[in-house]
């Protein structure tokens, strides 16, 4: 008995607690979630008959002690204000919406392309000259122009979306990291262009079974790059990203005496720091480049020559317009060549193709100046056939260089790419001995002439 009884509560409370439709048009509510809004003074009621009227009754008098006829055209009057301030808002809001929206997307893509925030008035300056003509068949042209110029692209604007942005990215990041078990750091030290020595660390986490790979700061090494200083520079990052030391499991680093060393090295002091042994790596790409160096060494001296009559051309302003205008003369398809820069590991292979590319001017250069002479290796077939073959093997380095790098790059990937071009070594030594040339096309067109 005392079951049914709170069973048939339990259902009447439940009908009680409904939004009744007749309310609308009687007391001028309407529903919105478990409530009812009053249309007349926008409060909110629990969904109880007696509540609603209580409070039409008491907090609107003016419209309850009139007629029926005249509650009904004022409740009427009410709600059609109500809607149309809703309509008036929707558009606004949605109105405003589009054009932030416009503007942050504008804002990620000069980001991406590191362009000035001022380029911002510039998109909006184009979008303006073009769009009466992309959308001169269009009803709503004026409309589409409009929207444009509401979009916000000026200086600052774009400034405060970069931000923004970066915040959310960084907030991301963070949420990511540190719920990530463990933890891998990869350190590469260098100098830039500015003679700044730049430090870079990434890391590589696992989050719901997805790797991710990410930069987790680029700082500045003020004065020395002893082990210390790089020890300090990374511990400062970790902790502006929150990140827990004791899940920093391995570090890959470029191998160089600052990193690795026994005592002073970054390894060892940071191993202190964490409290626990952590795997190292010396990176493989570093390896793969260290070893076509020391590997070509006998073919050094072909570089240095090259690098002599490059600088020759290049360093010079009244040598490189010569050469310029010889170029543009022959109408060849370079505007000059390629500096080389011991730093950058394509930079060898990419200067000595354009300088393959570029011989028969460079010759012509340097009869015209009088200096060919100096340089009696240019006339010299040997010497012209180990320029053609350090040029295809140097390519093919390369090639590997670029396979290795990229995200997501595991071990297993990588040993694979390095096993199948030591089968490629093989291959090329018999195309060499056979005089075949099918991997060395600069060397077959050197044989050929």
């Amino acid at each position: 008995m005392a079951s049914s009884a709170k069973k048939q509560k339990v259902q009447d409370s439940k009908c009680i607690r409904e939004f009744q439709t007749w309310w609308t048009e009687k007391y001028g509510m309407i529903s919105k979630g478990d409530k009812a809004v009053c249309v007349l003074c926008s409060g909110t009621v629990v969904c109880r008959t007696s509540s609603v009227k209580r409070h039409f009754e008491t907090n609107h008098k003016f419209v309850s002690q009139k007629s029926e006829p005249e509650q009904k055209e004022l409740i009427a009057s009410a709600m059609k204000d109500r809607n149309k301030q809703s309509t008036s808002m929707i558009k606004y809001v949605g109105k405003n919406c589009r054009t932030s929206a416009a503007s942050y997307s504008a804002a990620n893509v000069i980001a991406r392309h590191s362009k000035p925030f001022q380029e911002g008035e510039f998109l909006k300056e184009a979008w303006l000259a073009c769009a009466p003509l992309l959308f001169d068949d269009f009803d709503n042209k004026d409309k589409i122009i409009q929207r444009i110029k509401d979009t916000p692209l000026s200086r600052n604007t774009i400034k405060e979306r970069i931000l923004k942005l970066a915040g959310n990215v960084t907030d991301q990041q963070k949420i990511d990291i540190n719920s990530a078990p463990f933890i891998s750091l990869c350190l590469d030290e260098s100098t830039d262009v500015t003679k700044s020595a730049r430090l870079t660390v990434f890391a590589r986490y696992c989050v719901e079974n997805v790797i991710k790979e990410e930069l987790i700061a680029i700082t500045s090494l003020l004065t020395t790059t002893k082990g210390t200083d790089i020890c300090t520079a990374v511990k400062n990052s970790l902790a502006e990203k929150e990140i827990d030391l004791k899940k920093i499991v391995s570090v890959t680093t470029d191998g160089a005496p600052s990193m690795v060393g026994k005592k002073n090295g970054f390894i060892s002091l940071f191993q202190t720091n964490v409290g626990h042994s952590i795997l190292e790596f010396h990176c493989i790409i570093h390896q793969q480049a260290l070893c076509a160096k020391s590997g070509l060494i006998s073919l050094y001296n072909v570089m240095a020559v090259v690098t002599k009559i490059v600088n020759l051309i290049s360093s010079q302003a009244l040598n490189k317009r010569k050469f310029d205008a010889l170029l543009d003369e022959v109408n060849s398809v370079y505007n000059g060549l390629m500096m080389y820069n011991n730093v950058r590991w394509l930079s060898r292979g990419n200067v000595l193709q354009r300088f393959v590319d570029c011989l028969e001017e460079i010759r012509l250069f340097l009869q015209n100046e009088g200096k060919i002479e100096q340089y009696p290796q240019l006339l010299d077939v040997m010497w012209l056939s180990k320029l053609m073959f350090f040029t295809d093997i140097c390519q093919h380095f390369n090639e590997l260089n670029v396979k290795l790098q990229g995200t997501n790059k595991t071990i297993i990937v990588m040993i694979d790419l390095i096993r199948a071009f030591d089968a490629k070594l093989h291959v090329f030594r018999n195309d060499i001995i056979t005089r075949n040339y099918k991997y060395f096309p600069n060397l077959k067109k050197k044989s050929t002439i």
